[in-house]
Formats: structure tokens, sequence, C-alpha cells
């Protein structure tokens, strides 16, 4: 988590962000939801998912740069309800990355995960969807990966996510 702290503390703008940050555990329950969801992890292979998720994706970011985030070790996790993609996490799990957002190129220690461009369609949230995902997440983390801390950030203006992030265990580290 230093790591990113140092390399974010170089001026940009004026976004006012937490760096939200939590220790992964592989054997938390999952969440029960009151909808019915199906948790997929999206690949380079998935057009028809892609075409959804850049559909409804709050971050507007082309499909072009999609597929490249796909293409260099990226990881999508969707949750799917009746079909149709309702939320997403991205994660980054390399050891150095360009946020995307923050136009900088990141560095994370080997046991980190780098969590962004997460969204809840606005009819799904408050049901408990970000919590479920981010629990299957860390349990594909931590099997797969070894990850045990988890790191990422939200505008300090987002209310909602803070207030979803810091259910499922993540606090501030840094602002």
């Amino acid at each position: 988590a230093r790591t990113v702290m140092k390399q974010l503390k170089r001026g940009f703008g004026q976004a006012h962000l937490y760096v939200m940050g939590h220790d992964i555990v592989r054997d938390n329950p999952i969440p029960v939801t009151d909808i019915d969801l199906e948790f997929k992890q999206i690949t380079v292979h998935d057009n028809d998912d892609i075409d959804e998720l850049i559909a409804i994706d709050e971050w507007q970011i082309s499909k072009s740069d999609t597929l490249k985030m796909l293409q260099k070790g990226q990881l999508c996790y969707a949750a799917k309800h009746q079909g149709h993609i309702i939320s997403y996490v991205w994660v980054v799990i390399g050891e150095k990355f360009e946020d995307y957002y923050l136009r900088r190129e990141l560095k994370q220690a080997p046991h980190e995960a780098y969590h962004w461009r997460s969204m809840t369609l606005p009819a799904f949230r408050g049901r408990g969807v970000m919590q479920y995902m981010n629990t299957r997440i860390d349990i594909e983390l931590t099997q797969r990966f070894g990850k045990t801390y988890g790191l990422g950030w939200v505008r300090t203006n987002n209310k909602s996510m803070l207030r979803s992030v810091c259910k499922i265990g993540y606090k501030p580290v840094w602002r």
C-alpha cells in the first residue's frame, strides 16, 4: 500500500480520493442477496458480454481499450441477473500497471490486488450486490493468485460507494 500511496502523492488536477485497503480473506461466507445472481469472469472471448459491459459502463471506456486491458491480464468480474450484467469489478493482479483514470504507472507488492472500475446498475444498488461480488472476487484472488490484500480508490464525494466498500471491510488508508 505504501508504494501506491507514494506514487499518488505526485500532484494531479483536483481529484479528491480515498485509497481504500482491506485484508483479503478466502473463507468469508458469500452474502445472500434477494436477487438471483450469476458470477462470471469476463474474458476477451466473451464478445456479447463485452458489448453489454461497454453499453452500461459509467467509466465510458472504449471497447478497444477494454479489450487491451483484458489482453494485458486485468481481470473483469461481473454479476448477471436474468442473463444481463448488473454489476462489474475490475482487478489488476500484476505488480506494475498503468491506471487508466489516474494516468499513472502504479506498482504494488506481490501479495496485493488493485480493484477499480466498479459499478452496480442504479436499480440494483443497496441490495448487497457489490458485497456479493467482492466476497466472490476475494475467494478467487486468494485461491488462484495468492493475494492477501486489496487496494482501490473511491472519490471522497461518492458516499454510496464508500458505504458499500466499508461494509465489506475496506478502510481508508490514505487520502
